[in-house]
């Protein structure tokens, strides 16, 4: 029981919130509520998790002796010696081949991107998560393969704005996760990941702030330029620029643990704002005009809330 538990850990389905860029394209297509895609799109959605989760027991494998000197990832399965590498890699073999085979039954335009975030997620285990900028880059490309992999499911047109900010959000992320990292770890960072010989807090801060501003200015580009939504998608900027100001002072001010994104949803702030710009964005694709004068009252309620808490 205790192995079944460990295996379940070292799959890290907690981390499984990371596919829901997979819903991107058919929200944003404006076909999630075709109830006859949702079989095709439920399947594809564990696909990527199974996918997902292999990738993560092969960087455990490999970075098994890191982790050990790593304050959180220390307890992690394989480093903790709660499972054997020998039950690690069946794992990530039957994960990886059963992931592959359903994704090419499903449709080989979704089978390449399954198949780029197998391969992207292993040449960066092996090789590109020892690079400065390489490794938050090739990180950040995985991201954009599992937005682009509910494009192809379902055959509906890739639009570049969709590339461009899920890009830049997930660059911005990993430049957080490292600074979190070289903060937490301090002196001990280098010998946990070979990219702090380069990474300083500086450095990263820059970075971080080159990304944010390219990431809002990117998603006001696209809610002024898309004809998606009939134009009323600039009614969310208020409260994704809202979004993207909390992150940055929660990595870089707040003592919250944030290096894992999953630990952002601890506040309420940032999780209140996300709520509510879900709930815009849902109204504006899926409603339209007909509640306009709605859309404005949750933008002035929404503001409310936010400064209350």
């Amino acid at each position: 029981m205790l192995k079944v538990r460990a295996a379940i850990y070292l799959m890290r389905p907690h981390q499984w919130y990371k596919n829901l860029l997979f819903f991107l394209g058919p929200i944003f297509a404006l076909k999630i509520t075709t109830m006859d895609l949702w079989p095709r799109l439920l399947i594809g959605f564990l696909v990527l998790c199974l996918c997902s989760s292999s990738n993560y027991v092969f960087n455990d494998l490999l970075d098994m002796e890191r982790d050990k000197f790593h304050p959180r990832k220390k307890n992690r399965p394989l480093s903790s010696g709660a499972i054997s590498p020998m039950w690690a890699v069946a794992i990530f073999i039957i994960g990886g081949i059963v992931s592959l085979w359903v994704a090419f039954e499903l449709g080989f335009g979704f089978f390449l991107m399954v198949l780029a975030l197998f391969a992207t997620s292993q040449v960066y285990s092996l090789a590109l998560g020892r690079i400065a900028f390489l490794d938050i880059l090739t990180v950040s490309a995985d991201h954009v393969w599992r937005a682009l992999s509910g494009c192809y499911l379902i055959s509906v047109r890739v639009s570049p704005w969709l590339i461009v900010c899920v890009f830049l959000l997930a660059l911005l992320l990993a430049l957080g996760k490292r600074r979190i990292e070289l903060e937490s770890l301090s002196e001990k960072a280098v010998s946990h990941r070979d990219v702090f010989r380069t990474y300083s807090q500086k450095l990263l801060d820059q970075l971080i702030s080159v990304v944010a501003t390219s990431l809002l200015l990117s998603y006001s580009l696209y809610c002024f330029m898309s004809g998606t939504g009939g134009g009323l998608l600039i009614l969310t900027l208020p409260v994704a620029t809202y979004i993207i100001f909390r992150y940055m002072y929660l990595i870089m001010q707040s003592k919250l643990l944030v290096e894992d994104p999953y630990e952002l949803i601890k506040d309420k702030q940032l999780l209140a704002a996300a709520i509510v710009w879900i709930i815009m964005i849902a109204m504006v694709l899926y409603l339209g005009t007909t509640y306009l004068d709605l859309l404005d009252s949750i933008v002035g309620i929404s503001t409310l809330i936010l400064f209350a808490l």
